[in-house]
Formats: C-alpha cells, structure tokens, sequence
C-alpha cells in the first residue's frame, strides 16, 4: 500500500527527509550541505511540483520534483533504498508524465562515484531507457560530476 501526493511546496519535515534521501543516494560529490539542504538546489528553480510517496500509507520512500529551468521542464527523482524494486519509481514517473508532455534530467553514467557510505552509485540510466527516455548527445560536466541528458516526450 502507498499513498502518492503532489505539492509546490515542501514543509520543514519534508525539507529534511528529502535532504538525508539525496545525500544518501546520490554521489557524495552532489552531497547537500547540511546549512542548505534542499534549499540550496531548489534556489532559482521556478515552477516545482514535488511527488511524495509515502509506503504504508506514512513511511517517505521516495521523491521527486518536476521544475523549469532554462525554458525547459526538468526532473530530479530518488527513491529510498529499502524500497527500489517495489515499481515506486515507475510510480513517479508515471505521475510526472501524466502531467507534462516532456521531462528532461541529467544521469550520471560513470561507475566511479561512490556514495556517503563508501558504496559505488549505480547508474539509473538503464532504468529510464526501459521507460521511454532516450538518451541524448548533451554533457554536463563540472568539478562534481559528469552526466548525459535524457528525455521523455509524450507521443
């Protein structure tokens, strides 16, 4: 059972809950400071929906965000690890193309970064190839990662 919402805005609960789920799934290069958080990313980005998925009706398991930047929508996701492989991935997914017709993200492809606690990050990139996304040409590269673009276009 799980309970899916969507809100523009997070609550100084949620602030904190998103904070330790990206710095414990994402490459500790992308770690968010603790003085920061969320905030820090979320500055300068307009348009935001954030997707919550609760497990058991109350327990975080996972989140995304859709926003705009550049002109364009784009997409971060992260779910916990106790809960990849229950389809709640796809569940965001689904939710946030329901309601945009395109979503763009950058995905890390390299095997080398590792996370907080010392393990190597797997790269989500097939995950999204077996959802429609294709992989595009553009680069992200600075001091704390290198990744490629993906998008999805409703048909």
């Amino acid at each position: 059972m799980y309970t899916l919402f969507s809100k523009p805005i997070l609550n100084a609960d949620e602030k904190a809950w998103v904070s330790r789920l990206w710095n414990a799934h994402f490459p500790k290069s992308l770690a968010l400071s603790k003085e920061e958080g969320i905030e820090g990313f979320l500055s300068g980005l307009t348009e935001c929906c954030h997707f919550i998925l609760l497990h058991g009706g109350s327990q975080p398991a996972a989140w995304s965000l859709g926003f705009m930047r550049d002109g364009a929508r784009w997409f971060s996701i992260v779910v916990d690890t106790s809960y990849q492989g229950k389809g709640y991935g796809q569940l965001l997914l689904e939710a946030m193309k329901t309601r945009y017709p395109c979503l763009n993200g950058w995905v890390i492809e390299d095997a080398s970064y590792t996370l907080h606690n010392g393990q190597p990050y797997a790269s989500p990139l097939g995950f999204y190839l077996k959802r429609g996304f294709e992989k595009l040409e553009n680069r992200f590269r600075n001091e704390k990662l290198e990744a490629v673009q993906i998008r999805w276009a409703r048909q």
